[in-house]
C-alpha cells in the first residue's frame, strides 16, 4: 500500500511538473530562471526514494514483497525504485531541454546578422558607411548571467548533488553541441562583429562558470569546446583585421600609423596563424586608442580655447 501511494504521488507530481515547465520563456530569453515550484517538485521525486526505503524496511533490512496482482507477480520495492529513477531521469532531461532553448533562441537572434540576410546586409552597409559596429557584448553578458543564475538556483534549491551534476553536464554539452553546429553551418561565412563579440564572450566565460560548479577540466574541454574555441580565435583575429583596415581606408592614422597595424595583421595571417594575428590586432587596437585620445584632447583644447 505504501509503494502504491508513493507511485501515485510521484506520478501526479511529474504531471504538474510537465505543465509548469511548458510555460513559455519571456520575450527576453536570457531572463529565464527555473521557478522555485519546479525545484520543489524535483525534490519531492528525489526524496521519494528515501521515503520508500524507510517504508519498505524494518530495522534497516529491505522488506521485499512479492504479490500476485491481475495474474502477474509484482515486486513492489523494486518496482517503485525503478519508477522513481525513471521519473527523476526524465525530469533532468526536461530541465536541460528547457534551458537549452535559451541558447537556441540566442543563436536565432545572432543568425539575423548573417551575411546575405536582410538584417546582415543593412548592418554591413551601415558599418561601412558610418563606422558603426554593433557590439554583442551586452547579449553575451546577459547569456552568461542566465547560466550563472540557473546554476546557482540548481545548487541552492535541489537537494541531490548527483542529480545536479548530471543536469549541469548535460546542459553544458547541449550548449556546446549547438554552438559547434551553428558555427559549422557558417564555415563559408565571416561572422558579423556583433556575432563575434557575443560568442567570444560566451565561450570565454562559460568555462569558468561550469568549473565553479563542479565540472572537471576533462569534461569541459570536449571536442566541441576545442572546435568552438579555435573557430572563435580565428574570427576575433579577422574582426580586428577588418576594423584596422576600415580605419586605414578612412585615413585614421596616428604618429605610428594604424594602417601599419592592418598590414602587420595581414602578414601575420599569411605567415602563421591566429596567435600572431591576434597579437598584431591588439597592437593595432592600442594604436587606435592613442589616436582617439589625441583627437578628443585636441577637440577639447579648441573648445575651451574659444572662451579665453
Amino acid at each position: 500500500m505504501a509503494c502504491d501511494m508513493i507511485e501515485s504521488s510521484i506520478q501526479r507530481t511529474y504531471a504538474s511538473f510537465e505543465n509548469k515547465l511548458k510555460s513559455g520563456i519571456n520575450l527576453n530569453p536570457t531572463d529565464y530562471i527555473l521557478p522555485n515550484e519546479i525545484c520543489a517538485m524535483i525534490n519531492v521525486v528525489l526524496d521519494a526514494k528515501n521515503q520508500s526505503l524507510k517504508l519498505c524496511s524494518a530495522d534497516g533490512l529491505d522488506m521485499e514483497k512479492t504479490v500476485v496482482k491481475n495474474g502477474k507477480k509484482h515486486k513492489y520495492h523494486t518496482k517503485i525504485d525503478e519508477q522513481i529513477e525513471k521519473i527523476s531521469g526524465q525530469m533532468s532531461k526536461d530541465v536541460v531541454g528547457k534551458l537549452v532553448q535559451v541558447m537556441d533562441k540566442t543563436l536565432s537572434k545572432l543568425a539575423t546578422f548573417d551575411e546575405g540576410s536582410m538584417m546582415g546586409s543593412v548592418l554591413g552597409f551601415v558599418n561601412k558607411k558610418v563606422n558603426v559596429t554593433g557590439s554583442g557584448t551586452d547579449l553575451g553578458k546577459s547569456y552568461i548571467l542566465f547560466i550563472r543564475s540557473n546554476l546557482d538556483t540548481l545548487s541552492k534549491r535541489i537537494t541531490d548533488d548527483c542529480w545536479i551534476l548530471v543536469v549541469t553536464e548535460r546542459w553544458y554539452h547541449g550548449q556546446m553541441g549547438m554552438l559547434a553546429t551553428w558555427l559549422t553551418n557558417r564555415m563559408d561565412k565571416a561572422l558579423h562583429p556583433y556575432q563575434c563579440t557575443c560568442l567570444s564572450h560566451i565561450v570565454k566565460k562559460m568555462y569558468n562558470e561550469y568549473e565553479l560548479h563542479g565540472m572537471t577540466d576533462e569534461k569541459i574541454r570536449t571536442a566541441h569546446f576545442t572546435q568552438v574555441e579555435q573557430r572563435m580565435a580565428t574570427e576575433e583575429a579577422t574582426c580586428q583585421l577588418q576594423n584596422a583596415e576600415h580605419s586605414e581606408n578612412n585615413g585614421d592614422y596616428d604618429d605610428d600609423g594604424v594602417g601599419g597595424g592592418a598590414a602587420k595583421m595581414a602578414n601575420a595571417l599569411q605567415d602563421g596563424g591566429v596567435d600572431k594575428a591576434a597579437m598584431a590586432a591588439a597592437q593595432a587596437s592600442a594604436q587606435a586608442g592613442k589616436m582617439l585620445g589625441k583627437g578628443i584632447g585636441g577637440a577639447l583644447g579648441k573648445g575651451f580655447g574659444s572662451f579665453f
